[in-house]
């Protein structure tokens, strides 16, 4: 799994992962355009949290940054 899909493993950021291949692709790109976005999260991902609340993924999305950077370095 990527360090994206671990984060959101970890944190169950959906309930029926019905959405979560959309949760997964947003993550991606905002986290590949954008290594460390902060009130981001929240724009992009809104329309998601509607059935599991802003926390899981707030938490889940931070997580993955580490990985995105260290890609970025290489």
């Amino acid at each position: 799994m990527t360090p994206l899909q671990t984060a959101f493993h970890k944190h169950h950021p959906v309930q029926c992962w019905f959405c979560a291949s959309g949760m997964l692709t947003t993550a991606h790109a905002l986290l590949s355009e954008e290594p460390t976005p902060t009130r981001r999260i929240r724009c992009c991902l809104a329309i998601y949290a509607v059935a599991t609340g802003y926390i899981p993924i707030i938490e889940a999305v931070p997580e993955a940054r580490a990985a995105y950077r260290k890609t970025d370095k290489s």
